[in-house]
């Protein structure tokens, strides 16, 4: 009997000495006087090494992944993939969309970035950037006075440029400084690092 106690023992010291040498890719972790043990082994140790301890299963999924970055190059292969999308007032696919609809539709799907929905709530939100410091993924905002609040968005590329769902219908690429959008131009925002 106290060579099996003693033998329970030295299991127990041995997992709590040697934790730190487990593979870190296990199936099974267990939890023992507030430290973390895994095992590579898809079944739990008997329940008397841990008396009173509790084992759970750790996730051995992989981190999230942060958001991609809003490259230019992305941005242009965009254009070309919304080019024939019809302007519908509401619509957040490319089966037919308004401007905030595409904005959305295109940070969530190719950056993983959630935005809000509608313009207003687009220019409320984000962070607030110069127009002389747009960088690729910048959401940039007009008054143009057309459809239901008369605003306007669309994502700078570079250069001057931006791309945005016209309210004619398709994602056009634009000069910002042009005369009819530079007259227009509100703000911007920053929605990626």
């Amino acid at each position: 009997m106290p060579y099996k106690l003693f033998f329970s023992f030295a299991l127990a010291f041995c997992l709590v000495s040697c934790g730190k040498s487990f593979r870190s890719d296990g199936v099974v972790a267990v939890n023992f006087k507030n430290k973390i043990y895994k095992s590579n082994q898809a079944r739990q140790a008997p329940q008397s090494l841990y008396q009173g301890y509790q084992a759970q299963a750790i996730s051995t999924q992989a981190p999230k992944t942060t958001p991609a970055k809003p490259e230019k190059n992305t941005l242009y292969k965009i254009q070309q993939q919304w080019k024939s999308t019809p302007y519908v007032l509401g619509g957040t696919s490319i089966r037919g969309a308004d401007c905030s609809g595409f904005i959305q539709t295109v940070y969530k799907d190719e950056f993983g970035i959630s935005l809000p929905r509608t313009t207003v709530e687009l220019m409320r939100s984000g962070v607030v950037v110069p127009k002389n410091k747009l960088k690729s993924g910048d959401l940039v905002f007009f008054y143009t006075g057309a459809r239901p609040n008369g605003y306007h968005v669309g994502i700078y590329i570079s250069n001057g440029l931006f791309v945005h769902l016209s309210s004619h219908g398709g994602a056009r690429i634009q000069n910002i400084n042009m005369n009819y959008w530079r007259t227009k131009y509100i703000t911007a925002r920053r929605y990626s690092k």
